[in-house]
C-alpha cells in the first residue's frame, strides 16, 4: 500500500483550487467505490492500481489536502476479486449523448463547434477536467443502450437528417490545427445494460483520419455490437471493455473488473 496525495486547496498548474467542500465531496465519493489509477489520463494504458481510501489533512500552511491509500499491481500479479459493495463507476443515468472535452478544447473555435456537435445530438457538454501534464488530447462521446442496440440507439439519438453532418463536425473538432502535434483521441464510450449489470465498452481512434471516423460510425458500431454479448458471460465481475478501431478492426486492449483490476482479454 501507498500513500499519495490525490488533490489540494492550493492554486494549481491551471490557476484553479479547490475548495475544501470540493475535497470532502472528492472524498466521499473515493471512499464509495474503487478509483482506477492510471497513466497521464491515457485511456489507451490499463491502471497501474487503484485507490481504496481518502481522507483530508491539514497542511502546515492552512491549506487542506486529500491523501488517498494506493493498491499499486504488479506485472503478472493474481488480485483476488473483491465483492465489497464497492465498484468503479458506471454512468447510465443520462438518456442524451454526453460530449466530454479535455482542457485542450478551450480554444473560442472548439467551443463553437462543441456547442453545434452538442446541438445537432441534443446532447450535453460535460468538461473533463484532468490535473496533469497533459502530452494527449481526448474527445469523448458517450452514450447508454440496451444490449445489442448500440448502432440502432446511437443512429436513434441522432436522426437520419444529422448524421453525415455530425460526421463532418466530429471530424474537424478532432484535427483542429491547435491539437495537431499530440496523440488525437475520438472516444465512444457506449454504457450497455442487462439485469442492471452496466457495462462499458470504449473504442479509442488514435489520430483518426475523416474518413476512419465515418468508417467507424458507419461499420465500427455494429461490430461492437457483435462482440457485446461475448462480455456479459462475464458480467459478474466485468465492468469495462476497451478496445482500439483501427484499419476498420476492433480489437480488444484490456478489460477492467469492476474492483478496478485491469484484465487481458483475448480476441475471438
Amino acid at each position: 500500500m501507498y500513500k499519495i496525495r490525490m488533490a489540494t486547496t492550493h492554486v494549481d498548474l491551471h490557476n484553479e483550487r479547490m475548495s475544501v467542500e470540493a475535497l470532502n465531496d472528492f472524498v466521499d465519493l473515493v471512499n464509495h467505490q474503487y478509483t482506477p489509477i492510471g497513466i497521464e489520463h491515457d485511456p489507451r494504458i490499463p491502471p497501474i492500481g487503484r485507490v481504496i481510501s481518502a481522507q483530508i489533512e491539514k497542511l502546515p500552511d492552512g491549506e487542506f489536502a486529500v491523501d488517498g491509500i494506493a493498491e499499486m499491481f504488479e506485472e503478472g500479479q493474481e488480485i483476488e476479486f473483491k465483492n465489497d459493495g464497492r465498484e468503479i463507476p458506471a454512468d447510465i443515468t443520462s438518456e442524451s449523448i454526453t460530449i466530454s472535452p479535455d482542457r485542450s478544447y478551450l480554444e473560442p473555435d472548439d467551443k463553437k463547434l462543441l456547442l453545434e456537435v452538442k446541438d445537432l445530438v441534443n446532447g450535453e457538454i460535460k468538461p473533463a477536467l484532468k490535473k496533469s501534464v497533459e502530452p494527449i488530447s481526448v474527445l469523448i462521446i458517450a452514450a447508454s443502450f440496451i444490449a445489442g442496440g448500440i448502432a440502432q440507439g446511437f443512429f436513434g439519438k441522432i436522426g437520419e437528417d444529422v448524421w453525415d453532418k455530425l460526421k463532418s463536425k466530429i471530424n474537424e473538432l478532432v484535427n483542429s490545427k491547435p491539437r495537431i502535434e499530440k496523440d488525437r483521441l475520438l472516444v465512444f464510450e457506449f454504457t450497455v445494460d442487462t439485469e442492471d449489470n452496466p457495462l462499458c465498452l470504449e473504442t479509442i481512434l488514435t489520430n483518426p483520419s475523416e474518413s476512419e471516423i465515418s468508417r467507424f460510425m458507419n461499420e465500427g458500431l455494429q461490430q461492437l455490437d457483435k462482440e457485446t454479448n461475448r462480455f456479459f458471460q462475464h458480467r459478474h465481475y466485468l465492468r469495462k471493455v476497451v478496445f482500439e478501431y483501427k484499419d476498420n478492426k476492433l480489437k480488444v486492449i484490456f478489460g477492467l473488473r469492476k474492483d478496478g483490476v485491469p484484465l487481458s482479454i483475448p480476441d475471438e
